[in-house]
């Protein structure tokens, strides 16, 4: 990948151009067909607590039918829009565009939000059809930090990713590298909720995580239900009606304890250990997995935190 950050004043821009590629039906990394990625964000700093962005992305294979395109030249522009450049081409990539903001309400407390749309057409969307290409992601969070003593730090996080959201009509062109949706584990199709807990002094720290989501697969090779990133649009199981989490619905629970405690502060050892539980149940299986890690790391460089 390339990137390119440009900041003047209190706008940041972004440009990002990625090579990556699809697993399908290889049976070696030499079969994987390749596709590229271009993206770009604008993030405006309105107010030293209000930030705003917008951002979009495009993804289009390497070869079809016709011709051989590899990296398309005409996306490499760094100030376009990309959905003006497809269509002029004639092209049918897969363009997504999105919203974000960030309010600092309080020295302590953040909100955020993210929406997402991929494809859709207003009139679908005001008549709450449930047309299959109705296709959008929403994000709700909200950050607190010293909450009610020194050291306690929240994150509570809702998404939400409506069914057939990152597919496209051609699998290739789908928002995902080697058969891992680049958006979210979950890629589509699902409801989640995300709650942290990090309570923390000089040389320890507890953390707390829970993970509630419901989201829904297929079970029919026959049957599309919008709940496979890498599964083709072109035949959805339904034109109307469709809802989140349908097709095979799951229920999903994480929890997770770990527990960390410094032992060297010249050389800021820690060792840390961690509980954690993984809960799923749909009409076909239910299965419980508990998880028990022990550890011993460094930070030489700031590493990264959840919040």
């Amino acid at each position: 990948y390339a990137r390119i950050t440009t900041k003047i004043w209190n706008v940041k821009y972004v440009n990002l151009w990625a090579q990556m590629r699809d697993v399908g039906q290889a049976q070696s990394r030499q079969d994987m067909r390749r596709k590229y990625t271009a993206m770009h964000a604008l993030s405006w700093q309105a107010t030293p607590k209000l930030n705003f962005s917008v951002y979009e992305m495009i993804v289009w294979q390497a070869t079809d039918t016709l011709n051989n395109r590899g990296f398309d030249l005409n996306y490499a522009n760094p100030i376009i829009f990309f959905r003006p450049v497809e269509f002029s081409r004639g092209s049918a990539d897969n363009v997504l565009i999105g919203f974000s903001w960030k309010w600092k309400f309080h020295q302590n407390h953040n909100f955020y939000g993210q929406l997402m749309f991929d494809e859709f057409l207003l009139f679908e969307l005001r008549r709450r059809s449930g047309w299959w290409a109705t296709k959008f992601g929403v994000q709700l969070g909200m950050k607190n930090f010293n909450l009610f003593t020194q050291g306690l730090h929240t994150m509570n996080e809702v998404n939400i990713v409506r069914p057939f959201t990152y597919t496209h009509g051609s699998v290739i062109q789908a928002f995902g590298n080697e058969n891992q949706g680049l958006a979210h584990p979950m890629g589509t199709n699902f409801v989640e909720w995300i709650n942290l807990w990090r309570f923390e002094r000089e040389n320890w720290y507890v953390t707390q995580k829970f993970i509630w989501a419901i989201w829904g697969r297929d079970v029919d090779p026959k049957e599309n239900y919008g709940g496979n990133i890498f599964e083709s649009y072109a035949n959805p199981s339904y034109q109307y009606g469709n809802y989140l989490a349908q097709g095979l619905k799951s229920t999903f629970h994480w929890e997770e304890i770990t527990y960390g405690r410094r032992i060297s502060e010249k050389s800021n050892i820690w060792l840390n250990g961690s509980l954690a539980m993984r809960y799923e149940k749909n009409d076909h299986n239910k299965n419980i997995d508990l998880f028990v890690n022990f550890g011993i790391r460094t930070d030489l460089w700031q590493g990264y935190r959840d919040f």
